[in-house]
């Protein structure tokens, strides 16, 4: 009787969904009036491989009751689109099924106000928050076309801080909020800066992580690895080239094991070196490189800046460097732009250097010959990490300036 009366309930559920998505795909590609109290503009949601910006997002939508995200979808992946909404909404709820839609659904808009991430989508929807004469708030994070004295990017920031329906925008690093201040002489009161980036990890309790020491006496090799996206042929930006040389050093060898994730692969090693002991993962979703991250020893970073463009630069620490730190790796990181500027200490919590191989070359030997020291520093890096990133206190903090900007209760 029991499993009859649950069969039946996961049935009329399983019909009720199948109406909801039928009705809200029916809804996402139809044209008509949009009214909400927060819109965010998008041009991926809801990717899980947008990392921070999703998890955001999806923290806005719950608590935001009358907020939506409009969606710029290419018509080449519309199917694939609608798939995604459908499998974020069956694990929200099934109100989420009509609160995220198709820009081309537009017909008119009505809003508190708007909400875009990156320069790049502030530039381009620029036109269609004055058209509706939208009140607008927007990150600027490092990326995102988004660079320090250069031209391109200098006009696009003109462009929108000079916009009338301008209220605020949201950095997370030092230097932006300086630029903006000496630059573009914005007010203090509509820049939030926020150092770092909300981040939710996937798996990983609130709690502290444990891991395998560091005793190269006892134990298997100790396990370094490096992730990134593959924006530039070597990887220079990222600092893949040092990566392939400390792999490819014989004596690093017999204590380390390297491991690489993100866009890189055994064709992008460079001709010269002999390099036989790096393990490539691929692309990983930021579940999957969580999971990876759980088994990295040590992570390296050693990024340079304006290898992209001129002025391009990234943030400290990268987000893949946040969830190294909550993973429970010892960092050791690059900062060309003293981005840092005394938020984590080095030698204390994290290791910074310059990005050179001999500078990380050195630190591995020592590694070995310091087991305990270094172990030490890892432990208050993850420590730090939870308390700078903590996902509840940066979102809180966001929620509060969006409210007070936007006029949203």
């Amino acid at each position: 009787m029991l499993k009859t009366l649950a069969n039946s309930h996961i049935l009329r559920r399983l019909r009720l969904i199948g109406l909801f998505r039928r009705l809200s795909r029916s809804v996402r590609g139809r044209k008509r009036n949009i009214s909400a109290s927060l819109v965010i503009i998008d041009d991926c949601f809801p990717r899980e491989s947008s990392g921070f910006r999703f998890q955001e997002y999806d923290e806005i939508l719950s608590r935001i009751a009358k907020s939506i995200v409009l969606v710029e979808v290419p018509l080449v992946i519309w199917n694939e689109w609608n798939e995604r909404v459908d499998r974020y909404c069956w694990r929200s709820s099934l109100g989420m099924f009509f609160r995220v839609r198709s820009l081309s659904s537009l017909a008119k808009l009505r809003a508190n106000g708007v909400y875009l991430s990156f320069l790049f989508l502030a530039d381009r929807f620029l036109p269609l928050i004055e058209k509706y004469r939208l009140p607008f708030v927007f990150q600027l994070y490092p990326g995102g076309l988004f660079a320090l004295n250069e031209r391109a990017s200098d006009d696009m920031l003109s462009k929108v801080l000079s916009s009338p329906f301008f209220r605020g925008v949201i950095v997370n690093q030092d230097v932006t909020a300086d630029y903006l201040r000496n630059r573009f002489f914005l007010k203090e009161e509509n820049i939030l800066n926020v150092y770092g980036i909300p981040y939710r990890p996937f798996y990983q309790s609130n709690g502290s992580v444990v891991k395998r020491g560091f005793n190269v006496a006892s134990r298997d090799k100790i396990v370094v690895g490096f992730a990134a996206n593959k924006y530039v042929i070597g990887g220079r930006d990222k600092g893949f080239d040092i990566f392939c040389s400390l792999a490819a050093d014989r004596d690093l060898a017999e204590f380390f094991e390297f491991r690489c994730a993100g866009g890189f692969s055994r064709e992008d090693l460079p001709s010269v070196l002999s390099i036989q002991n790096i393990g490539f993962a691929g692309v990983l979703s930021p579940g999957e490189l969580e999971i990876w991250l759980g088994e990295v020893d040590i992570f390296l970073n050693p990024v340079r800046s304006g290898e992209i463009k001129s002025g391009a630069f990234d943030g400290f620490p990268t987000t893949v460097s946040v969830m190294a730190l909550f993973a429970g790796c010892l960092l050791l990181t690059s900062d060309p732009e003293n981005n840092n500027r005394g938020k984590f200490t080095s030698g204390d919590d994290i290791i910074i250097l310059k990005a050179e191989y001999h500078s990380f070359r050195e630190v591995l030997y020592d590694i070995v010959k310091n087991c305990e020291y270094y172990q030490d520093i890892r432990n208050r890096g993850c420590k730090k990490a939870r308390e700078y990133f903590d996902f509840s206190v940066q979102m809180d903090l966001r929620m509060n300036f969006l409210r007070e900007k936007l006029m949203i209760l």
